[in-house]
């Protein structure tokens, strides 16, 4: 049997006229309502300084005095992205390598190791973590944002597990949405474009008495196919948000906050079914659409004591997905307690306890089967902080650890040593030592994946079907990462950052024979079992330059330039089935050319006039060489008129210098390479 390749039914077509029709009317009333438009102030690198950051110590920190290399991405640097979607937000900050793998898939990491599942980045949101503990990471495609209700996304570059635990291992990206009394008033945005058929989104805020402030926001997007799958047009999807939001603020400092949300992501794919029986191409395409629905809600306090504060974060998140992989159900509570005090003059100490329970059921397939289809996996650690001034406003140290236990691998500690010495106003130098661990999923656990089948050869005339097992005996991977960095800073308009790294990786997931045997059933072929291990280790080393000039009020420009390289090795080596001699673990070359070795960026914007802005983006990133992935140059421009004093009109362009280009495969392995197409739409935005 052929391969068989088949372009999906488009249940959205009848309703893309409507959604043209709906963005038409609202560009046109817009013209009508009179208000002030929200003036997206450049900030010069003296108001830079004062911008907090919170997600390395647990508490607003000024950027400048941060002892790691971090990044804030400011609601104007969003604005000014024109991204669509968080991942896209992501592309301009140094060190990150954001590959977008097809319409709905993204392959997310810092500092190496890049994959679908991101599984050595922790992703908070509003202080809830995303973390998917089935397949380890995070969705990228399923977390749909209103990016104008955005604040700040905070990007941690290193490990951040002493406070926020396991899975904080290279990174950590914090998404800190606005307070509801700073979203009083109305906000409407449509776009569409190429492959972009349609996006409405809409906001309204009001205060609720003296106190408190609320909004309710809801968006909807839907995508064509956004490149070439397969020579099919099959990865198109829809996605829907609402969600509401509370804050209250007490007269004696206390804050209140609430929110609840629901998602859904509706996508297709054509899905390989591996099948032994089917030569030449042993395998089948079936078109499918994916479906998952997510509802979530969070309550946070935070109250003033006695020169500290005391605050406490409880969540609740429910997950339904349908694939024909595997259906996934999924209920998630998680509470976080912290208490901040400064119990002597000079020290400053954060300490507090988490619990995380993930009650789950799966679905097994053809494709992927679970020992356990459901099963209940906890999280329960404390934590402890002392940040302390050994020469005031010149030098301080923060030593804290983190105590954590799972269901998976017991307990873990995650300590870490920070330091940061202020030389004078235009010189930071700072140091970080730490240790992280990120814990195994449940797939590397539990599952057995038919992964596919090698056509026969001259020398093996049997077909061989490929197949991963999870281990019981799979444990965390785990981390020591030495950092050093400085910051320059030599007028009001010109700063540079520099990062470098060293980490020593130690029980990172490789791969090792299980089995190798004759099968006769359904046809002959054999079969090749691989069994997750811990049995790869070794080091990564780089760097991140970035700068920021402002030649005059009107122009910004910021560029950077990121490298590293990989030395892995396999701990215990195995003999190859065939010939005996030893047989190199795959996925060491896989992890190694899974990142670029370098990266090269650079942002320019340009306010010519109050009414006129244009930006570009521009990025050169190396060849993934495991995956035979080229390297690119990625161009995307912006232009924007504010029409009225509320309303702005957009056009924006992505991946403007190629017709198509490849970012990433369907595995840090290899397999398919999908095209990712040039695009261009418009957005028109108001305000009330």
């Amino acid at each position: 049997m052929s391969t068989r390749t088949t372009t999906l039914p488009d249940p959205r077509a009848p309703r893309r006229r409507g959604f043209r029709r709906l963005a038409l009317i609202i560009l046109a009333t817009t013209g009508c309502l009179q208000a002030q438009f929200t003036d997206y102030t450049e900030l010069d690198l003296e108001a830079l300084s004062l911008v907090r950051i919170s997600t390395l110590a647990r508490k607003q920190t000024p950027l400048v005095d941060t002892a790691a290399a971090a990044t804030i991405i400011t609601n104007d640097d969003i604005h000014r992205s024109g991204a669509m979607d968080f991942a896209e937000t992501l592309r301009q900050v140094p060190g990150l390598h954001v590959a977008r793998i097809n319409a709905v898939d993204y392959a997310i990491s810092i500092r190496g190791f890049n994959d679908a599942t991101s599984n050595k980045l922790l992703v908070l949101m509003d202080g809830r973590s995303l973390y998917s503990t089935t397949l380890s990471g995070a969705h990228w495609n399923f977390y749909e944002l209103v990016l104008e209700d955005v604040e700040r996304i905070e990007v941690l570059r290193g490990p951040g597990a002493s406070l926020w635990g396991a899975n904080a291992m290279n990174g950590v990206i914090n998404i800190v949405s606005k307070d509801a009394r700073d979203t009083i008033g109305s906000m409407a945005s449509v776009a569409f474009g190429d492959e972009l058929q349609a996006s409405v989104t809409a906001r309204h805020g009001w205060r609720t008495g003296e106190s408190g402030s609320m909004r309710a926001y809801a968006r909807y997007q839907e995508h064509d196919n956004y490149g070439i799958h397969l020579g099919n047009a099959s990865d198109g999807w829809d996605s829907r948000l609402g969600g509401v939001r509370y804050d209250w603020h007490g007269d004696q400092g206390g804050h209140l906050t609430l929110i609840g949300e629901h998602r859904e992501l509706h996508s297709g794919a054509l899905t390989l079914i591996p099948d032994v029986a089917a030569p030449p191409s042993y395998a089948t395409y079936l078109p499918e659409m994916r479906h998952a629905h997510a509802t979530n809600v969070s309550a946070r306090w935070a109250q003033p004591i006695h020169g500290g504060e005391i605050s406490g974060l409880a969540t609740y998140d429910r997950l339904q997905s349908e694939q024909i992989a595997f259906d996934e159900e999924r209920d998630t509570i998680s509470l976080d307690l912290q208490l901040t005090l400064r119990p002597v003059p000079r020290h400053e100490v954060i300490a507090g306890a988490t619990y995380r329970e993930d009650d789950d059921h799966l679905r097994s397939s053809v494709l992927t089967q679970f020992a356990d289809e459901a099963a209940k996996t906890t999280f329960t650690g404390v934590f402890v902080q002392d940040e302390f001034s050994l020469i005031p406003n010149r030098l301080s140290l923060t030593l804290g650890t983190k105590f954590e236990r799972n269901s998976f691998s017991g307990w873990e500690t995650q300590p870490a040593l920070r330091g940061i010495w202020r030389v004078n106003d235009a010189h930071r130098s700072w140091f970080g030592i730490s240790r992280a661990a990120r814990t195994p999923s449940r797939a590397e656990r539990s599952v057995n994946l038919l992964g596919g089948i090698f056509p026969p050869t001259p020398e093996l005339p049997l077909p061989v079907e490929l197949r991963a097992l999870g281990s019981d005996d799979f444990s965390s991977e785990h981390v020591i990462s030495y950092e050093l960095g400085h910051r320059y800073a030599p007028n009001r308009r010109l700063s540079f950052d520099l990062a470098l790294f060293l980490n020593r990786y130690d029980d990172l997931r490789g791969i090792r024979v299980f089995e190798y045997a004759p099968d006769m059933t359904p046809v002959p072929h054999l079969d090749l079992t691989f069994l997750a291990t811990n049995n790869v280790k070794g080091t990564t080393a780089g760097g991140e330059l970035s700068a920021r000039w402002q030649p005059a009020s009107a122009w910004t420009i910021e560029g950077s330039f990121a490298a590293m390289d990989y030395d892995l090795e396999q701990i215990t080596t195995q003999p190859n089935p065939l010939t005996g001699l030893p047989l190199e673990d795959p996925t060491i070359n896989g992890w190694s050319g899974s990142s670029p070795r370098h990266e090269s960026k650079l942002r320019v914007m340009w306010d010519p006039h109050p009414r006129w802005s244009a930006d570009l983006a521009l990025r050169h990133i190396g060849q993934l060489r495991s995956i035979l992935v080229d390297a690119y140059t990625g161009l995307d421009l912006r232009f924007a008129w504010r029409w009225r004093p509320n309303v702005e009109i957009e056009l924006i362009g992505r991946d403007l210098l190629e017709a198509r280009h490849a970012e990433s495969a369907t595995s840090f392995l290899g397999g398919e390479t999908p095209a990712i197409a040039r695009s261009v739409f418009l957005r028109a935005t108001w305000r009330h």
